[in-house]
C-alpha cells in the first residue's frame, strides 16, 4: 500500500489539492503527503483543514512554499488540537 506520496513541485493548485483532500477523508494507508511549492492558496488549504477532521492516518502533511497566509496557517493549528496525530509543515 502507499504510505508516502511527494508532489513537490507539480503546479496542482487548489484544484488539486481539492481532489487530493477528497481522497485524503476516506484513506487509511498513506502517512506521509509532499505538497510543496504546487501554488495552493488559502482555499485548497480549507479542502485540507476539512479531510484532517475525517483521515486518522495521515501524519505529515507538507505544505511549504504555497500562497498561505497567516490567517489559514492558525485556523490549521486549531485544527489540530483536535486531530494530534498530524504534523504540518509550512
Amino acid at each position: 500500500a502507499l504510505t508516502t506520496l511527494n508532489l513537490y513541485w507539480n503546479d496542482i493548485g487548489d484544484i488539486g489539492a481539492q481532489s487530493i483532500a477528497h481522497a485524503l477523508e476516506n484513506n487509511r494507508t498513506l502517512t506521509t503527503l509532499y505538497l510543496s511549492r504546487n501554488r495552493i492558496t488559502n482555499n485548497g488549504v480549507q479542502y485540507f483543514a476539512d479531510a484532517l477532521r475525517r483521515n486518522i492516518t495521515l501524519s505529515t502533511l507538507s505544505l511549504h512554499e504555497n500562497r498561505i497566509d497567516q490567517q489559514i496557517q492558525n485556523h490549521m493549528i486549531n485544527i489540530l488540537k483536535t486531530n494530534t496525530r498530524v504534523t504540518i509543515h509550512w
